[in-house]
């Protein structure tokens, strides 16, 4: 059954096999400015370019709660070469504290992708923030870390002319330290190779296999040994090779310990 119901001579609602619409149409410029439709096919469209808000103000959370498996929440598409989201503050909405744009950027604080001066970016899958010529990527325990003082757990850091990889290291955040004392048997365990990735074949390189540095620097690795996920499919192992520097640090000064011993007794050996 399809009917009609007319307000105020410009809004209507009509119902047909199912689908209710409800529109508002200015019969001088010809022009609908906002088209709503609950059935088989949702739309939203307005002829009028200029303008097409649709403004509302909430007291309270709003919640989209959807149970379906396959599709998404929410979803904004971007049609044209505009922003494809805005998250703006109410006291200086200029400023774009949150877009994402057209092709898929991330932008806060900004709202371009060439500009360092300020802000932080996603631009395809790279993380740029930068402060005064310097850049800066922090990685936080928010779990572990207290409101006002969070225990910085690592951060990537750009000066212009190099980048350095920080874990932390501060003695405050150690305890039951002890000194590495069986440096040289360690390292002696450890099996450089030379090797290419099968991705690469023509490139050479030097490392390590992951599961036999595992058994002598645990934390050097990640991953177990021939570990897959849930469809079969290998969850790589990987190495930290800078984890294994201490160890090194440690056997060379076992080493140069032992050569200076060496040292004086064949200088003792040659006063005689």
């Amino acid at each position: 059954m399809a009917g009609e119901i007319q307000l105020n001579s410009t809004t209507f609602a009509t119902e047909s096999g199912g689908t209710i619409t409800v529109s508002n149409v200015d019969s001088a410029t010809n022009r609908q400015n906002l088209g709503l439709e609950i059935g088989v096919d949702v739309q939203s469209f307005d002829a009028d370019t200029t303008k097409n808000d649709v403004a509302n103000t909430f007291t309270a959370n709003q919640i989209i709660s959807v149970t379906d498996n396959l599709n998404a929440a929410l979803r904004v598409t971007q049609l044209g070469t505009g922003n494809a989201l805005v998250v703006e503050d109410q006291t200086n909405p200029d400023s774009s504290p949150f877009v994402i744009d057209a092709n898929g950027n991330v932008l806060v604080q900004t709202t371009t992708t060439s500009d360092l001066s300020s802000g932080l970016r996603i631009v395809n899958r790279t993380m740029r923030q930068s402060t005064a010529g310097v850049g800066d990527v922090d990685f936080h325990d928010f779990y572990r870390g207290t409101e006002g003082s969070l225990t910085r757990v690592g951060n990537i850091r750009t000066t212009g002319t190099a980048t350095a990889y920080n874990t932390s290291s501060d003695y405050r955040l150690k305890e039951n330290i002890t000194e590495i004392t069986d440096g040289i048997t360690r390292v002696k365990q450890l099996n450089p190779s030379r090797f290419n990735f099968i991705a690469d074949p023509d490139r050479i390189v030097d490392g390590f296999l992951a599961h036999e540095v595992q058994g002598i620097v645990p934390e050097a690795v990640s991953g177990e040994k021939n570990a897959v996920n849930s469809d079969g499919k290998p969850e790589y192992q990987g190495v930290d090779y800078g984890r294994i520097t201490p160890l090194l640090t440690a056997a060379l000064k076992e080493a140069i310990a032992k050569i200076e011993m060496l040292e004086a007794r064949i200088a003792v050996l040659e006063a005689k």
